[in-house]
């Protein structure tokens, strides 16, 4: 097996990825822990990049949502250390002119992995926090929780 490196961006604390499909084409999705940017690069032409947000970073996971959209769920503001109380899940989706937008769904402190399971037709939204409050960084006297619920549920 012969591997070459390629440097797409510099983006530090690059934490989260995701291979997703975007017009059509598969691409890479990179976000940062930091207070940085979240990126997608084209699988077929590394140069082309499209941003998904430019703040607030801090992102823990980032999926696309399994339902053939060009949809996101991600973690936003679960910063370094231990002061994770603001994390946040938001949805990333296309505007009218088909730039990325993101909006706040819920505030969830110390949310960290999420995932989207199908059971027929029906989505479901599963989350993990790794505590539910901290004190210190070795903190752990309140232990993290599962959140799971119906993904757009019929109206």
């Amino acid at each position: 097996m012969e591997v070459q490196k390629t440097v797409l961006c510099r983006l530090e604390s690059y934490y989260a990825v995701e291979v997703a499909e975007l017009d059509g084409t598969p691409w890479y999705v990179a976000a940062s822990e930091a207070k940085q940017p979240c990126y997608a690069f084209s699988v077929q032409d590394t140069a082309h990049r499209q941003t998904l947000w430019e703040q607030p970073g801090g992102c823990m996971n980032i999926i696309q949502i399994p339902d053939g959209s060009e949809e996101f769920l991600a973690i936003q503001r679960f910063y370094s250390l231990y002061q994770w109380e603001e994390a946040q899940l938001v949805w990333v989706y296309r505007d009218d002119a088909g730039r990325f937008r993101s909006k706040v769904l819920t505030r969830i402190p110390y949310i960290h992995r999420i995932d989207v399971l199908r059971d027929g037709e029906k989505l479901y939204f599963v989350g993990c926090s790794v505590a539910q409050h901290k004190d210190t960084l070795e903190d752990w006297h309140t232990g993290g929780r599962i959140y799971v619920g119906q993904l757009r549920p019929e109206t």
